[in-house]
């Protein structure tokens, strides 16, 4: 398992490339002396050469190829760009896929890629295994125009997932269907989490064409989740192709057609059409307007005619709570007098809750926390709520509720199994709604 690295303003692709003082200058060196185990780490600058691996990982050996963005190696923050912008590739400028992928267990991680054209990657139907983190996808096509339907990542490897990757699609001048994900093949296993996702279509003299998120050409497992989705232009649409299949869960989703025909799961997914018609699946993002507690705007919402704030409580609150638009604060604070252990617990005010999200594997699990309360006028109590998710097998929300009275720290816990590996969301709820309410979360532990 060797580390190799890559410089192109010191590097010599004549050197070893075992140290970060002597470097290759290539990509095309580095990529090509890996094998499985091995890690190729890239100094921030540009890159003209395509990323293509030579060379398979194993399942308990991946091959990691890494951009040091950060500077942890030779202590320069920057971009590490790959491009095929103002080259040619096989006499033909711009017409190869930045990234080439043919081979398998494969991580590319920390990279800004840039594309002048489509296909800004591609995996072949030999790639499986596929990982994608934090890396930033731009496609500039100001000035392409194409007859042909463009896709930007042709994937048609069995597994492949992204993670946190910024994706920015520009497609001026296109008179044809776009497609920002396609090729995808059936029985393929697919992971979109934590992304940002814009995709941008003018068309040309033509009129009646989409931009879609992605196609497939059979039946998929493909799980959208935590992802922001943002597709502008003319008739932008999620889904292409006529197989029921894959999960949308707990995305911020904007398109002018949301329809969720075809998909198999659509579960609290936020976020509107342009032209207004809204899937019934899918909610309206609300933006809360709140004013910084020092803001000589505090009580602008108290008069005479204006006595309740967007959640209809009554205003004046009094200290500490009045927000401007907002009379209670409805987000958690960091609570450090009334507390179980460490330094603080999770103070909720008032009716609010407040979401957690952990990476679990496929199995058994506890998810427990405990909770203290005051000043509630209802008989609901607080709650923990391990969120429903259909792709790891929770098909509902379980739930477990307080049954003392407050006074004293109650732990609340939940068992529960997954099918597989998941994203797991969990709830601490706090119910009541009246103005002296106040709920304490603390040592939430997970297993």
């Amino acid at each position: 398992m060797a580390i190799y690295y890559v410089a192109d303003d010191i590097g010599n692709d004549n050197n070893n490339g075992t140290s970060p003082e002597i470097p290759f200058k290539t990509l095309t060196k580095g990529l090509s002396v890996l094998s499985a185990g091995d890690t190729l780490y890239i100094k921030p600058g540009v890159y003209r050469q395509q990323l293509n691996p030579i060379s398979s990982g194993t399942d308990t050996s991946y091959i990691n190829i890494i951009g040091d963005k950060d500077g942890e190696i030779w202590g320069v923050k920057d971009d590490v760009i790959v491009t095929n912008l103002d080259i040619s590739w096989n006499n033909n400028v711009y017409t190869a896929p930045v990234v080439y992928i043919n081979k398998t267990y494969i991580n590319i991680k920390n990279l800004t890629i840039i594309s002048g054209n489509y296909n800004i990657v591609q995996a072949t139907s030999s790639s499986n295994y596929i990982n994608f983190y934090n890396n930033q996808f731009i496609v500039n096509l100001k000035n392409a125009l194409s007859s042909n339907s463009n896709t930007n990542f042709v994937l048609a490897g069995l597994n492949i997932n992204f993670y946190s990757n910024t994706m920015i699609i520009y497609l001026f001048q296109t008179n044809t269907d776009q497609y920002i994900f396609s090729s995808i093949p059936a029985d393929a296993n697919y992971m979109f989490i934590n992304n940002f996702i814009l995709g941008l279509s003018l068309l040309g003299t033509s009129t009646g064409y989409y931009i879609y998120l992605y196609r497939v050409s059979g039946l998929t497992n493909i799980l959208w989740k935590n992802n922001i989705i943002y597709l502008a232009g003319v008739y932008p649409r999620l889904k292409n192709g006529s197989y029921t299949g894959d999960s949308f869960i707990n995305n911020i989703i904007v398109s002018s057609d949301t329809s969720t025909s075809y998909i198999s799961t659509f579960q609290n997914n936020y976020g509107f059409s342009m032209t207004g018609n809204l899937n019934s699946g899918l909610h309206m993002v609300k933006l809360i307007p709140q004013l910084f507690s020092y803001s000589n705007l505090i009580d602008v919402g108290y008069s005479t005619e204006y006595n309740y704030d967007l959640f209809n409580n009554p205003r004046p609150l009094g200290q500490g709570v009045d927000i401007g638009a907002i009379e209670f604060n409805p987000y958690p604070q960091q609570e450090n007098t009334i507390k179980r252990s460490g330094n603080y617990s999770l103070r909720l005010e008032r009716a609010s809750f407040f979401d957690k999200n952990v990476w679990l594997t496929a199995g058994q699990h506890t998810i427990s926390v405990y909770v203290k309360w005051s000043g509630y006028s209802g008989s609901d109590k607080p709650k923990l709520i391990v969120k429903k998710d259909g792709w790891c097998g929770l098909n509902d929300d379980t739930v477990a509720t307080a049954t003392g009275n407050g006074s004293d720290w109650e732990q609340l816990s939940i068992d529960f199994s997954l099918t597989k590996d998941a994203l797991v969301t969990y709830r601490l709820y706090a119910p009541d709604n009246n103005v002296n309410a106040v709920t304490y979360f603390d040592d939430d532990s997970v297993t």
